[in-house]
């Protein structure tokens, strides 16, 4: 009798946590600090990209004396061409590759230091632009947008990869709701952020690094704290959450 009692109790021990797991709710995980650093991770990212873009083109546009590169549209066009193909071939070819050598986080961390740099960097091209013709300086170009692209690319498929593994099936779309409405947020926020930033950067009187640098510089920084946030994520979100995956 004393054995059937210890092979019960033993049962429940084991049994009752799995239980537990299992019966929590698709909010309850969304609160979870794995969800919420990667959702964060997200829209930090979504914020630096949706700003970065928005920036580029009114710093090429902007007339060179006061802080800009001078470029007409049509040259801006030119300039910003390679990106969209660059990015379907990283996404395509480049990121299934590297994900079986290092895994998603990995990489996500990668690109959390290529892009703070990335972006910080671009409006330095400009004291590239007084010193080499011009066809140069599209090259550079290109090879920057390259890089830039290959960060980005890298980083959103990387953590989008995160976000799917930060919890079971049963309750992923409820924490992808989260994760695009934080993308949401900050997409629309970013905008009106940078052009608030580089209007007053030009008119401001002030010089280096709050001139015409200064929006790239502050979406630099805030894309920096993407890394410090992967940092906080365990190995284990490499691999696709299950009921049993510590929290």
């Amino acid at each position: 009798e004393s054995t059937l009692e210890r092979t019960a109790s033993d049962e429940s021990s084991v049994s009752q946590p799995y239980r537990l797991r299992r019966e929590l709710s698709a909010l309850e995980y969304a609160r979870t600090s794995k969800v919420v650093l990667i959702v964060s991770a997200y829209g930090l990212l979504r914020f630096t990209a949706i700003a970065q873009d928005d920036a580029t083109p009114l710093f090429m546009s902007t007339p060179i004396y006061t802080g800009g590169m001078g470029m007409d549209t049509k040259t801006i066009g030119l300039a910003l061409l390679g990106r969209g193909v660059t990015l379907v071939l990283m996404v395509m070819f480049v990121f299934p590759h590297l994900k079986k050598i290092y895994g998603s986080l990995s990489l996500a961390k990668l690109a959390a230091v290529i892009i703070p740099v990335g972006v910080a960097f671009f409006p330095f091209l400009k004291e590239v632009q007084s010193v080499t013709p011009s066809w140069v300086l599209y090259v550079l170009m290109q090879v920057y947008f390259v890089l830039l692209v290959f960060g980005f690319s890298i980083g959103f498929t990387a953590v989008t990869i995160l976000v799917n593994n930060s919890a079971p099936p049963r309750v992923i779309g409820t924490v992808n709701g989260f994760s695009q409405s934080a993308a949401a947020l900050t997409s629309a926020v970013a905008p009106a952020v940078a052009g608030t930033l580089f209007s007053w950067s030009l008119t401001n009187g002030l010089s280096f690094p709050f001139d015409s640098h200064f929006v790239f510089f502050f979406t630099g920084l805030c894309s920096s704290f993407v890394g410090l946030i992967l940092y906080f994520l365990p190995k284990s979100i490499d691999s696709r959450a299950t009921e049993d995956t510590p929290l």
